[in-house]
């Protein structure tokens, strides 16, 4: 379990507790069950990436202030209000996104294959 995964999972909660939603609520808007969704909450996996954008219109919010500190979302709407372009920061956000997205197909594409090898195992067994 990361500190990031720990940090956004604190960030969702505290969203959704500020909010008044249930855990219940968001699982079910997620199509996951509640013990999954508290995993993501209690930081202890990083498929939060995965329903970012579900969990951002859930919960009402933009996927910046799930993903940024409080105080680093408060200074982006701040500088937006008064003029100033936030690309950059918005851009740093969606490479984090982006590598975050990456790092989860890998771990898929590591299961996909340590499966087939498996599955590949038990027919050769069958075969025998």
């Amino acid at each position: 379990m990361t500190n990031t995964n720990k940090k956004i999972g604190k960030r969702i909660r505290d969203i959704r507790k500020e909010k008044n939603i249930s855990a219940e609520t968001i699982a079910e808007n997620l199509s996951v069950s509640l013990s999954t969704y508290q995993r993501i909450e209690s930081g202890e996996t990083n498929s939060w990436a995965l329903h970012l954008d579900d969990i951002s219109k859930s919960l009402n919010v933009p996927i910046e202030e799930i993903i940024l500190d409080k105080e680093k979302f408060i200074q982006i709407v701040k500088e937006q209000s008064t003029g100033y372009n936030g690309e950059i920061i918005i851009n740093n956000l969606s490479e984090k996104v982006i590598e975050l997205y990456e790092k989860r197909l890998e771990e898929k594409d590591f299961i996909i294959e340590s499966q087939a090898k498996r599955i590949n195992e038990l027919e050769k067994r069958l075969n025998l």
